[in-house]
């Protein structure tokens, strides 16, 4: 393998000669592994291991140049959800999770950590859902009183209280 210098490659050809390297080293080291993804362990968190598998296929250049690509990806992910749930019951699970895959992979693009972006998510749903019960309890109710209807239009003050 011919390689070239370093100031005459874009960051990207930098990671895939690295990866190329590395490989070969393992080669020789008689640590070969028979495909490139059997070096992503499997014993991780599902996010973490998307995000590793991304990055790995990445650097061989299997990956989007920007977010619109990403985002076009999610769009269609997202459709067959819809038809999954629509006509093949046995296929939802497998398209939803195409469709997280894919999500993870616009954090990826955005820089963003996926464990930490789905923390903040769930905190604020929390905050929100102890909003409407805080609201429910003002007006001596609790969750067997009321409807979606009421529980909703308390989220929507809960998301303009903390706009």
């Amino acid at each position: 393998m011919s390689l070239k210098k370093e100031n005459d490659l874009s960051p990207e050809q930098v990671s895939q000669q690295w990866a190329s390297i590395k490989a070969q080293e393992q080669q020789q080291q008689g640590k070969q592994r028979r495909y490139l993804l059997d070096g992503v362990a499997t014993g991780q968190p599902a996010l973490t291991r998307a995000e590793k598998l991304q990055k790995t296929v990445a650097k061989m250049g299997f990956d989007w140049n920007d977010t619109r690509a990403v985002i076009l990806k999610i769009r269609e992910e997202l459709d067959e959800v819809q038809h999954a749930i629509e006509h093949t019951p046995d296929t939802i699970q497998e398209e939803l999770g195409d469709l997280l895959f894919c999500v993870v992979n616009l954090a990826r693009h955005l820089k963003l950590d996926c464990e930490h972006t789905l923390k903040l998510a769930n905190n604020k749903f929390t905050q929100r859902f102890n909003f409407i019960e805080d609201k429910l309890r003002e007006v001596g109710k609790d969750f067997s009183q009321t409807d979606l209807g009421e529980m909703e239009h308390f989220w929507q003050l809960a998301k303009m209280a903390k706009e």
